[in-house]
């Protein structure tokens, strides 16, 4: 068995063990080759579906660094920091 259907198949588990409302994605460097959905951001994606070009080759990682897409509360002064991939 290769390592992406290990990873397909471990998806809903994982999903399950986060136990809040969230959309879990996994993708190479294409297309999504798993995707679920939250129920506050119903987004239709299907494992097959291409990626957009800004996520193609990973091309929105750059020098490491992915970009972050969390939101802070308003009037929070702390930052978000974009997280460094090993």
């Amino acid at each position: 068995m290769k390592t992406t259907d290990v990873l397909i198949a471990a998806m809903p588990y994982l999903k399950q063990a986060i136990r809040e409302d969230c959309a879990i994605s996994l993708f190479d460097r294409e297309k999504f080759l798993y995707f679920s959905p939250s129920e506050s951001l119903p987004l239709d994606f299907k494992p097959g579906d291409l990626l957009n070009e800004e996520n193609k080759e990973f091309r929105n990682l750059q020098n490491g660094v992915e970009k972050s897409f969390a939101k802070q509360p308003a009037g929070s002064s702390s930052r978000c920091k974009p997280c460094r991939i090993p």
